[in-house]
C-alpha cells in the first residue's frame, strides 16, 4: 500500500489524535503544539519535522526515524520509540516519563533539561548527547 506523504506540511496546532501515520512521510513537516495523543507513527519519516510542544502521550514511533527532528518541550509520557533512530534530535526540557526508548539510536541529541523519569534506557545510544540537567531518575 502507498505511503502517506505529508512532507513540508504545516499541521501545527492541529487535533491528530488516534491518527494512523504508519510509514507516512512527515519530512520537514510542521507539527508544532500537535495533538497526537495515541497516534501511531510506527516506521514514520519524521526527518528534520518540527514537533516542539506537541503533544505525544502514549503515541507509537517505534522504529520511526527522527534525525535532527526538534522536540523540545514535547509531551512524550508514555509514548513508545523503541528502535527508533533519534540521531541528533532536540528533546530540550522534552518529558518522556516511562516512556520506552529501548534499543534506540540518540547519538549526539540534545536531552538539556528533559525528564526521562522511570524511562526503559536499556540498549539505547546515547553517545555524545547532551545531557544537562536531565532527570533520569
Amino acid at each position: 500500500d502507498p505511503t502517506e506523504d505529508f512532507s513540508t506540511a504545516n499541521l501545527s496546532g492541529l487535533d491528530l489524535r488516534s491518527a494512523q501515520f504508519v510509514r507516512a512521510n512527515l519530512i520537514n513537516t510542521n507539527l508544532t503544539s500537535a495533538n497526537l495523543v495515541n497516534a501511531n507513527l510506527e516506521e514514520a519519516s519524521l526527518i528534520s519535522a518540527n514537533l516542539s510542544a506537541a503533544n505525544l502521550i502514549s503515541a507509537n514511533l517505534s522504529s520511526a526515524n527522527l534525525i535532527s527532528a526538534d522536540m523540545s518541550g514535547a509531551n512524550l509520557t508514555s509514548a513508545t520509540l523503541r528502535s527508533a533512530n533519534l540521531t541528533g534530535v532536540i528533546l530540550t526540557n522534552a518529558i518522556l516519563n516511562h516512556a520506552d526508548v529501548r534499543r534506540s539510536t540518540m547519538t549526539g541529541a540534545k536531552l538539556d533539561g528533559a525528564s526521562l523519569r522511570e524511562a526503559a534506557l536499556s540498549h539505547t545510544d546515547l553517545r555524545r548527547a547532551s545531557l544537562a540537567g536531565t532527570d533520569l531518575s
